[in-house]
């Protein structure tokens, strides 16, 4: 409407005796409208009259957020912490500040304290842990544009001798069998991580520098640039390899370990079966490639590499699909191809690990619709606070021959 004053209407509140508008209130009118500058001015007055109203010194931390003025939202913010340390607006509002100046340990940090504050309903918790798995990823891409940036600097001595990097392996057969490529790393990375001596470089970090080398297919496999990898993921061994199938049943895995310092191979034995007999060959893989670096895993960690997470091809080939979709963010097609590989298995728990992650990156994406949740749940989480506080014994007695005031303010903000 293009009129020359926006009429806000403040809510009627029932008291006992009747109370007017703060400077408060018609600074959070002005928020709402998102008129920054009238809202600042208003929560401005309010501090200099209550300097210790924790809400007025957050919203005007968030009105200085929208205005992307971060010092100012953050030593505003942080005032309002100090006052309130379990206000879930004020805690989301600084993860959300955070994350704006690329703080993303920080980010991740309040985020986390929101979550932990237990007031609020899953469907905003959920939402929240996916956005800390979004700020995750954009903390290992803003890490791998650095290592790149420095990769002249990157001495072999640095390299960690127990670190391990799995890169995608190759199908040098049957092109329908491409989706083994990510699936078979992400095994391998899944159960090598159960050796605590070990450091596997996780494979989403391996994804990310991929893309941000933009290499193609073929340059992914090429030989010579496996050291370069190992090199750029701080990894002083390098694990890459090849898959055959021989026919539609049989299937042959080959893999050979990389010194990145020297750049000397080391073969891993062979292992070869038929396809229902995939992830014993994956299991076999694993403890070869063990007593190739000299590794001898506990009882305990023996036990939880041999553990099968299907014995279904299917459900694996939709789960290796989910993986393609997640790298490419088409989170939608993700959950669909995880879902698919439960449904197919109801007892492969790692899929139905990975359709959840993938629900809560996507319900994460939208911050907007985040922050909206956030400020619904504070106001009825207010209401009854405030309705807890002004409940007087003549309301608990049932008495309606005295109603209370109904107050309604109307606040004019100019345009």
């Amino acid at each position: 409407m293009k009129n020359q004053f926006f009429l806000l209407t403040l809510l009627s509140v029932s008291f006992i005796c009747g109370c007017s508008a703060t400077f408060y209130d018609m600074g959070k009118q002005a928020l709402d409208y998102k008129k920054y500058r009238e809202a600042a001015e208003y929560f401005n007055k309010e501090i200099s009259t209550s300097p210790y109203n924790n809400a007025a010194w957050r919203d005007l931390g968030v009105v200085n957020l929208k205005q992307e003025d971060y010092p100012q939202a953050e030593e505003n913010l942080l005032k309002a912490f100090e006052l309130k340390s379990n206000d879930g607006e004020t805690v989301f509002y600084l993860g959300l500040l955070y994350e704006n100046i690329n703080d993303y340990d920080k980010a991740i940090s309040y985020y986390k304290q929101y979550n932990s504050l237990g007031f609020f309903d899953d469907d905003i918790i959920q939402k929240i842990e996916g956005r800390i798995k979004l700020i995750s990823r954009k903390k290992i891409e803003a890490e791998i544009k650095t290592i790149l940036q420095n990769e002249n600097l990157i001495e072999n001595e640095t390299l960690s001798e127990n670190t391990l990097a799995v890169l995608y392996f190759q199908n040098i057969g049957d092109k329908s069998l491409d989706p083994l490529q990510k699936g078979l790393a992400d095994m391998i990375i899944t159960d090598l991580s159960q050796v605590r001596v070990l450091k596997i470089v996780e494979r989403v970090k391996l994804q990310m520098l991929i893309d941000e080398m933009k290499l193609s297919s073929s340059s992914l496999f090429d030989q010579q640039n496996a050291p370069r990898f190992g090199k750029l993921l701080k990894a002083k061994n390098l694990l890459k390899g090849t898959y055959l199938n021989f026919d539609n049943e049989n299937l042959r895995i080959d893999a050979a370990l990389i010194n990145v310092a020297d750049g000397s191979f080391r073969y891993s034995k062979e292992v070869t079966g038929g396809l229902a007999d995939y992830f014993k060959m994956q299991k076999s893989l694993v403890f070869n490639i063990l007593d190739e670096i000299g590794v001898h895993p506990t009882n305990e960690e023996r036990e939880a590499i041999q553990v099968i997470p299907t014995e279904s091809y299917l459900a694996f080939l939709s789960y290796c699909r989910g993986l393609e979709s997640e790298d490419q963010g088409r989170y939608a097609d993700a959950i669909d191809q995880f879902r698919i590989a439960a449904e197919i298995d109801p007892s492969f728990k790692q899929a139905e690990i990975k359709q959840k992650e993938m629900q809560g990156i996507s319900d994460g994406v939208d911050i907007e619709a985040i922050e909206k949740g956030i400020k619904t749940e504070d106001l009825t989480l207010g209401r009854l606070f405030e309705s807890d506080l002004n409940l007087t014994e003549e309301l608990y007695s049932g008495r309606d021959d005295r109603k209370p005031t109904m107050v309604k303010v109307i606040i004019q903000i100019n345009k």
